[in-house]
């Protein structure tokens, strides 16, 4: 079972996954951030276009939620306690896991995901840093990339510039076809 696993991952996984004791074969924690702005619409009767009107009925708040999933080789998975230590309150949680099978030497594989939900103190705002998170197999990677700063956020992705004339246009490279959305 354990060679089957190695020639399913790709080649740079797979001689990692030899290398460590216990290695991870999967492992993933997502940091959604959900602002609530405290607006209420309310519609308006009259002729079509009629904008709403929007009363405000409650200052920002923000939820902070972490979704987390791991798959490891050997033995259990380490997980995002949900103690953050932060400015947050624990509003709700959720966890599973099970043993997927065992390996040839008899050890386990074992999955584990789980979701907690905060409600954060202080909503951030458009300059605060939001905090991602990082794996428990490489400390290496910081602060710097396990936080999104302002910089991190660009104007023109939602709604691009309009394109310079005589910029250089052309046939859609192919592989750009790799992430065209169904």
């Amino acid at each position: 079972m354990a060679q089957l696993v190695n020639y399913q991952i790709v080649p740079q996984v797979a001689s990692l996954v030899r290398e460590l004791p216990a290695p991870y074969l999967y492992w993933a924690c997502v940091t959604d951030y959900l602002w609530v702005p405290g607006a209420l619409v309310n519609p308006v009767a009259g002729p079509q276009g009629t904008p709403p009107v929007i009363t405000q009925v409650h200052a920002c708040i923000c939820y902070k939620v972490i979704t987390f999933a791991a798959i490891r080789l050997g033995a259990k998975p380490q997980i995002p306690s949900p103690n953050t230590q932060g400015d947050e309150t624990l509003v709700g949680k959720a966890i599973r896991g099970t043993t997927l099978g065992r390996l040839l030497d008899g050890s386990p594989v074992v999955a584990v995901g789980g979701c907690y939900v905060y409600i954060m103190t202080q909503a951030p705002n458009d300059n605060d840093p939001l905090f991602m998170g990082q794996g428990p197999y490489d400390t290496t990677i910081g602060d710097a990339n396990a936080t999104l700063l302002p910089s991190d956020f660009s104007q023109n992705i939602i709604n691009p510039v309009p394109t310079i004339q005589g910029a250089a246009s052309g046939p859609v490279p192919p592989e750009a076809e790799l992430f065209r959305q169904p």
